[in-house]
């Protein structure tokens, strides 16, 4: 993890994934390269929210409701 914090690159690593553009593996790589230690998916709030490693929080997003995550 990286102590430089980059809010670009964690919103355009978070459509990356949507798009399906990169893999699950790159997201975790990029957001560590974005300064992200760790992050929360509030499903009720539907909402994820980035922190650093300091505990503070760097990036908000909200998140699209799903019924299926996997495909069949």
């Amino acid at each position: 993890v990286k102590f430089s914090k980059d809010r670009h690159l964690i919103e355009t690593t978070s459509n990356k994934l949507k798009s399906r553009e990169i893999t699950f593996q790159e997201y975790r790589r990029n957001l560590a390269k974005a300064g992200v230690f760790r992050w929360v998916t509030n499903i009720h709030e539907q909402k994820r929210y980035y922190y650093t490693f300091d505990n503070s929080l760097l990036f908000t997003e909200s998140i699209q409701k799903t019924t299926q995550i996997l495909p069949r």
